[in-house]
């Protein structure tokens, strides 16, 4: 009583009914107490058998003094149960500051300034954890978790797998792989509702979108970026056949699968040998599409690596830095004056000279194509009338006036265009004012 010296409440009583009959004390487990009520904050911390209350401001007997079984700890509105430790602690919503809140790792500090109890520790369904603002469910694991909004800041939201963190709005969202259905999937402006490599439709974030830089977006697996219209687009990989090569230059539709082509894939000679629908061009130093994939003779020819012989497409005389390995000898020749492999084109028919694309039939004899013959020797190839230089790769090309055929002329789109009006081929505007 104040005003007076007594014994600690320990010394007082033995026995339960006694002790809890003093105002002043309390029976916690196997003795009496003194009273967590009288104690002011600092003292109720410092009291192991006390708990404070942030919202009634009040010192009460702690859940894990008071109670030892579930049962009893789960009917106390105060308290919830540990099911990791074993142990029966305060509820989360006691706690009133974001540090004391954050400090137990059964607890999360919601948007709203208040701590409440982890997700997981309240819904095993899908429909009671969508309807809480404060949780989102995990589909690929089946679990509830803290809602991806909570998160504030990169390492949270990315130890959350269903959560994304945006580095231009500087928030975590959810990631739109998590988007079950296509009306919640496109009410987001991120997402798309697309197809996946089996053809399921899916939910996935728009990489144009996502990144503004060529290096973040080609270090996301689903995205590449685009050179030709620079924006980030969706990756080769991720396409299905019909939407392979829509809007893009980069990709290649290949026994129905979509890739992405050679020379946007490597840009390493290791790299490129080592993927069989890719070739090495020794003279532009540049990965092409491989030989061996390419099925039409107006495409191989057009491939400085390779040339179409004998009805299939195969490595080019070109691409022969010896005499030894210039074969086959039937196709190819080594001029010893140019040290350089080129076709073997003297003496052919017009016909055999046709099926080898390092020839060029003129009309009365076989000669070397613009390319065997000339390869990089932009000078000697700008002075014959049959060639010309082709302005990305650098190498000699037939003169664009040569190629009959919108299949021949399409296959030298980097200098040639196809006039269908006069259904001939011709030089691009660009080129027209000087003939290189």
């Amino acid at each position: 009583t104040t005003g007076s010296c007594q014994r600690l409440c320990k010394y007082r009583y033995n026995a339960t009914a006694p002790c809890d009959a003093d105002p002043d004390c309390n029976w916690v487990g196997p003795s009496c107490t003194q009273a967590c009520g009288l104690h002011d904050q600092p003292n109720c911390l410092l009291d192991r058998v006390c708990m404070w209350n942030g919202v009634s401001s009040a010192c009460v007997v702690a859940c894990d003094s008071r109670y030892t079984s579930r049962t009893a700890c789960d009917d106390d509105p105060l308290c919830l149960w540990n099911t990791n430790a074993g142990i029966c602690q305060k509820d989360c919503f006691l706690n009133t500051l974001r540090g004391d809140c954050s400090a137990d790792p059964l607890c999360i500090w919601h948007a709203n300034n208040t701590c409440g109890l982890r997700c997981n520790y309240i819904y095993s369904d899908y429909t009671s954890c969508s309807s809480d603002r404060f949780c989102n469910w995990d589909n690929t694991h089946s679990i509830c978790v803290d809602a991806c909004y909570q998160q504030g800041s990169m390492a949270t939201c990315t130890a959350v797998s269903i959560c994304r963190w945006d580095d231009n709005s500087v928030a975590c969202s959810m990631r739109c792989s998590n988007l079950p259905t296509q009306g919640i999937c496109t009410s987001n402006v991120r997402c798309g509702w697309v197809p996946n490599r089996q053809g399921a439709m899916v939910c996935r974030e728009k990489c144009t979108l996502l990144y503004t830089t060529a290096a973040s977006c080609n270090a996301d697996a689903n995205c590449m970026y685009s050179t030709s219209s620079n924006e980030c687009q969706n990756s080769c990989d991720s396409r299905v056949a019909a939407t392979c090569t829509t809007g893009t230059t980069q990709c290649i539709l290949y026994n129905s699968t979509c890739t992405q082509k050679c020379q946007f894939k490597y840009s390493s000679r290791d790299l490129c040998v080592a993927d069989p629908l890719c070739s090495w061009d020794i003279v532009s130093a540049t990965c092409g599409t491989g030989c061996n994939a390419t099925t039409n003779s107006a495409d191989c020819a057009a491939n400085t690596a390779c040339m179409w012989y004998l009805g299939q497409c195969t490595s080019s005389c070109v691409q022969s830095s010896r005499n030894s390995t210039c074969l086959p000898a039937a196709a190819c020749a080594w001029n010893a004056t140019s040290e350089r492999c080129g076709g073997n084109c003297a003496g052919l028919s017009s016909s055999g000279c046709i099926a080898n694309s390092q020839c060029s039939w003129n009309g009365q004899s076989c000669n070397q194509s613009c390319t065997s013959q000339y390869l990089a020797d932009t000078t000697s190839c700008s002075a014959d009338p049959r060639c010309s230089v082709n302005p990305v790769t650098g190498t000699c090309i037939p003169a664009c006036t040569t190629l009959g055929s919108e299949v021949q002329c399409n296959a030298y789109s980097d200098r040639c265009q196809w006039n269908s009006g006069s259904s001939s081929c011709g030089d691009k505007c660009k080129f027209t004012a000087t003939n290189q």
